[in-house]
């Protein structure tokens, strides 16, 4: 239902309510990959599912590249782990998942591998002290690019700030791409 509203909404989306998204979209991520491991044995599902990994670590991969120096060394743990066990779900033989410690540890493998980088920004985010009601996960410059809606972190010229000696205008500027937070700078009388 969220995600029906949010379709159609209009202009700029608080990035709180993509936050409000993510509970969803890991119950029908982790339901989807639940079924897709059970039906492993069907060659065609486990080419799906070494393409979903593969996708899925590519992803991740990209989205750390945004700050390239962070934790550089997790950049090809995900990537080449991610690639390497998709490409192995999909070309190993089935017999191969018969033995049961390759279907016990494959699995665990495949999460940790495509949870390293969410871990390291959540772990990032949790022991950063912040500003604000809705903090952004990951290093500082992790967010980049225009933000959602007109304008997208670019300043807006001038705000009227009413006061009791009349109209004030001031400058406000959108802090970040994703317009997390705005700031007034200090009022000037006009």
């Amino acid at each position: 239902m969220t995600g029906l509203t949010f379709s159609f909404a209009k202009g700029i989306l608080h990035p709180y309510y993509n936050v409000a998204l993510a509970p969803a979209i890991g119950a029908l991520v982790g339901i989807g990959l639940a079924v897709a491991w059970k039906s492993r044995h069907d060659l065609l599902h486990r080419a799906v599912l070494g393409l979903i990994v593969r996708a899925s670590a590519v992803w991740a991969w990209f989205l750390l590249e945004r700050t390239s120096s962070w934790q550089t060394w997790l950049h090809p743990v995900v990537l080449y782990g991610g690639v390497l066990l998709g490409v192995a779900i999909a070309a190993l033989p089935d017999g191969v998942f018969l033995n049961r410690r390759v279907a016990t540890w494959a699995p665990v493998a495949i999460v940790a591998v495509l949870l390293a980088a969410p871990l390291a920004y959540s772990l990032q985010i949790a022991s950063t002290a912040h500003a604000g009601s809705l903090p952004s996960a990951g290093p500082a410059g992790a967010i980049s690019g225009q933000g959602a809606g007109p304008g997208g972190g670019r300043a807006a010229s001038r705000a009227a700030v009413p006061s009791r000696l009349g109209v004030r205008h001031a400058p406000v500027a959108v802090a970040g791409s994703a317009g997390c937070s705005i700031r007034a700078h200090r009022a000037q009388r006009v």
